[in-house]
């Protein structure tokens, strides 16, 4: 696989086109996946923004290898609905690229919320890598990832640009 040549992701606003794909990847990495309607729905919206990281392969040829939706509600404040990288392209830094242009739209100031998955250890690493604090513990938020499993818990964290 090859990226930019900086190492990172070629990022591009996502497109109806890419849907299906991004649907069958979140199917296959979130227990929580939008359906492909609300997935559209999504990319319609005005304060939403959806965007995809591609790979180059070795023919020339771009492949969707994650993407981020968010939501951009209020100037000051962004919440992060979604990250998601295909299974074998995940610790290749997708996610921080992804991450990374969210912060590039976040005003001096503002916020960005996101709730992730207790048990989620990579995302909870990567988040608080990037500067996210924990604000708050949502119990029992999640249905359970597998039907023996309990509900799990909610992590609300927060980034605040300086």
């Amino acid at each position: 696989m090859v990226f930019a040549e900086d190492g990172a992701p070629h990022l591009r606003l996502a497109t109806e086109d890419d849907l299906p794909s991004l649907a069958a990847m979140a199917e296959a990495a979130l227990p929580e996946a939008w359906p492909l309607p609300l997935m559209e729905e999504a990319l319609r919206l005005d304060h939403h923004r959806m965007v995809v990281a591609e790979a180059h392969g070795s023919v020339g040829s771009d492949r969707v290898v994650g993407y981020l939706l968010a939501s951009l509600v209020v100037p000051d404040a962004i919440e992060l609905l979604q990250v998601v990288v295909a299974p074998n392209c995940r610790r290749s830094g997708i996610a921080t690229a992804l991450m990374h242009w969210l912060g590039a739209r976040c005003l001096a100031g503002g916020r960005i919320l996101l709730e992730v998955r207790g048990s989620n250890r990579a995302a909870v690493r990567l988040y608080r890598r990037l500067g996210f604090r924990q604000l708050a513990t949502r119990h029992h938020y999640y249905r359970p990832a597998a039907p023996s499993t309990a509900r799990e818990d909610a992590l609300v964290m927060a980034f605040t640009r300086q």
